[in-house]
């Protein structure tokens, strides 16, 4: 496997897996201002942190063997960098305002992920 390789694959997982936390969802879409003093008392909060450290350690990674590569601009690269900036630009006021609970907003960020990977995928196949 290439290093370039192992680049777009690091990427490619990191946002995935920060929404793994997805799967302990309660019931209750509450939106909290200012932390109440229980919300650290379910699960998912624990996950929510624990993949969002590890999403970002990829991520990390990832752009340590970018730089530790021969340098150039690799438009591959580029476009899922960019897909999670896009992502990350959305999630941080999602995070404050609605604690990401609203579904549609994660759906909104995993249809441009998707469409970065096959974009990707699409010009590493015409190779």
């Amino acid at each position: 496997m290439k290093r370039k390789d192992g680049i777009l694959i690091l990427l490619a997982l990191s946002w995935p897996l920060s929404c793994l936390h997805q799967l302990w969802r309660g019931g209750q879409d509450i939106v909290y201002w200012f932390y109440p003093t229980g919300m650290w008392d379910g699960k998912q909060w624990y996950f929510y942190h624990v993949f969002g450290m590890l999403s970002y350690l990829l991520i990390f990674i990832a752009m340590w063997l970018y730089v530790a590569s021969n340098g150039r601009r690799d438009k591959d690269v580029l476009t899922l960098l960019s897909a999670l900036a896009i992502n990350q630009a959305v999630d941080i006021p999602h995070y404050l305002i609605c604690r990401r609970q609203c579904l549609w907003v994660v759906a909104a960020q995993g249809i441009l992920f998707l469409f970065a990977c096959f974009r990707v995928l699409k010009n590493n196949r015409k190779r």
